[in-house]
């Protein structure tokens, strides 16, 4: 549906491209200009109510955001997803994408649906579980909306650095979710994310990506990403790189 100039943006929603990212306790959306992604009309985060189901909490919140249920040019819908399997574009078939997901994580819950996405710099297609009646919704408002899950982002945002780099690790924290990215001898080697309750358990979900690769803590280097402060692990990493 064009608008043309309506409020709040400067330009028609047709030359706008929406990111809307999802955690478990809300989600927030940045608009920005389709051809020039510095150029910033609005952001926002929006909290849902707590004792209401996730899928009426966005409903709800769309009453003060109506502009949101307009057509943009471009719309991309970022996901919370804790599981997840990766399948190499060359493998990958769309009518195997629930026998992928079941082979490797066991069967989804009965209220999700099975979806994919490629992650371009990889490659390889990301297989998760979502709650099937919240896509649906997410369907009909955002009609050209690309689903992707969070891991996707960072391994994108890391790739390059991570094959200029022998080893290295990718992390980042936000709302009690850690999400890590391994590159062995300058090749993507792990993914995984965690949800934690407390510092300690981060610090060594994080930690436990160099054990499990054998990474000496003194030469391999971390970049990370985070909205809390881990105060131990200067303690066991030698080089860390806070990322923005």
């Amino acid at each position: 549906m064009e608008t043309g100039n309506n409020l709040p943006f400067s330009k028609p929603y047709s030359e706008c491209k929406i990111s809307v990212f999802f955690s478990k306790d809300g989600y927030s959306f940045i608009v920005s200009d389709l051809n020039d992604g510095s150029a910033l009309y609005e952001s926002q985060f929006i909290a849902f109510k707590k004792n209401s189901s996730y899928q009426l909490s966005f409903e709800e919140s769309l009453m003060s955001y109506p502009y949101l249920r307009n057509e943009f040019g471009e719309e991309e819908l970022i996901l919370n997803v804790e599981r997840y399997t990766f399948v190499p574009s060359e493998f990958f078939s769309v009518d195997m994408v629930n026998k992928y997901y079941t082979f490797n994580l066991g069967e989804p819950d009965s209220k999700e649906g099975v979806f994919y996405s490629l992650v371009d710099s990889l490659q390889m297609y990301v297989i998760f579980a979502y709650d099937k009646a919240f896509i649906d919704l997410l369907e009909n408002i955002f009609p050209q909306a690309q689903f992707t899950p969070g891991i996707s982002l960072l391994i994108d945002r890391c790739d390059e650095k991570g094959r200029e780099l022998m080893n290295a690790v990718f992390a980042r924290i936000k709302k009690n979710v850690l999400e890590v990215v391994v590159y062995k001898s300058t090749k993507f080697a792990m993914a995984n994310t965690f949800r934690f309750v407390n510092v300690k358990d981060a610090e060594y979900f994080l930690l436990r990506a160099y054990y499990n690769f054998g990474f000496d803590n003194s030469i391999v280097p971390v970049y990370l990403e985070s909205d809390m402060e881990l105060p131990d692990i200067g303690d066991f990493v030698k080089t860390i790189n806070f990322e923005r």
